[in-house]
């Protein structure tokens, strides 16, 4: 066991020594994942492992779906941001488990309400998660407790409108790669992705072979501290996108309040991302609010996070987070 810790470390340092170029790759899913500061490679236990790590996606029971939508201001200035999403994902069993996801993001920049700038982004993917083996022991020792490899495969468009700029589109077509091993009866988590391998680019001058997208790379570690509460938990990531390495670290606690055995009525969650390249660091606070199942027939699940970013690139803006999420 100690081995295979040790290859772990190994492979999240090598991570941060890898950090190539790329557009739209940095993308940050889902409210619980923003709460989370985006360490959730090696959790992706909910229906945004489509994007995260897509072999997470086996673990995830029955239909899931959510919708989510954010908006901030950078500083005082006129530039605004507005993303949202939809994501849902389901489990055939013993055939595995599919999820897709459509995100969007429009920024622009409102001068005297003369628009200076409108550049929107588009990003569509679909996942399959599938687990390979349980319980995998050497000599009477349980190394995982579940072994799953995951592939997505994503539709990314880009467009712009800029003041005295000719109008420019293009589109992206890349294939992921990820596993998830589960070991510690299921404490200790780890995952890894390596995205855009390959891909190809479609512009405004047709099909093209430039390098628009490089190979990018995700790991991640987390850890329950009960094994008969897997809720509970920590978890880091290192990732190495669009010429910057940035880690995240993340924590949830749910608490004791509850409406039935299984559903926890208040969730806290903190994360904190930083940017070793771009120098940004971003601290954010979430909150859970899952409604009692014997009210709905189903799980609904309320998530709200703050996020404050700092630091040389964003010009510390603040933005709120919402998102509905549904289990049947």
């Amino acid at each position: 066991m100690r081995k295979i810790v040790l290859m772990i470390c190994i492979l999240m340092i090598s991570s941060m020594v890898n950090a190539t170029a790329g557009f739209g790759q940095d993308l940050m899913l889902g409210v619980r994942q923003l709460s989370l500061g985006g360490a959730f490679t090696g959790v992706a236990d909910d229906q945004f492992a489509v994007y995260y790590n897509p072999a997470g996606l086996s673990s995830v029971d029955g239909l899931n779906f959510s919708i989510n939508y954010s908006k901030n201001t950078v500083g005082e200035s006129d530039i605004s941001f507005n993303t949202g999403n939809l994501t849902a994902s389901y489990n055939f069993g013993k055939f595995g488990a599919l999820g897709i996801n459509w995100y969007y993001s429009t920024s622009s920049d409102d001068n005297d309400g003369s628009e200076v700038f409108n550049v929107s982004e588009h990003n569509v993917e679909l996942g399959y998660g599938y687990s390979f083996a349980e319980n995998l022991s050497l000599d009477d020792k349980t190394f995982f407790n579940d072994f799953s490899m995951g592939f997505g495969t994503r539709l990314i468009g880009y467009g712009a409108d800029m003041d005295d700029v000719t109008d420019y589109f293009f589109w992206d077509i890349a294939l992921d790669y990820s596993i998830l091993m589960k070991m510690m009866e299921n404490r200790l988590t780890f995952g890894a992705m390596v995205q855009n391998l390959p891909y190809i680019c479609y512009d405004h001058a047709g099909w093209s072979g430039e390098d628009v997208l490089e190979i990018g790379y995700r790991t991640g570690l987390s850890y329950r501290f009960n094994k008969d509460n897997l809720d509970d938990f920590i978890s880091a990531d290192v990732s190495s996108e669009n010429e910057a390495v940035t880690i995240g670290v993340g924590a949830e606690k749910s608490f004791g309040l509850s409406f039935s055995d299984t559903n926890d009525l208040i969730i806290h969650r903190a994360g904190y991302r930083y940017g070793v390249d771009d120098k940004f660091h971003e601290f954010n606070l979430g909150l859970g609010y899952v409604l009692p199942t014997e009210l709905f027939g189903k799980d609904v699940r309320f998530d709200y996070n703050f996020n404050y970013t700092g630091g040389e690139v964003a010009g510390d803006p603040m933005s709120h987070a919402f998102q509905l999420s549904f289990k049947f």
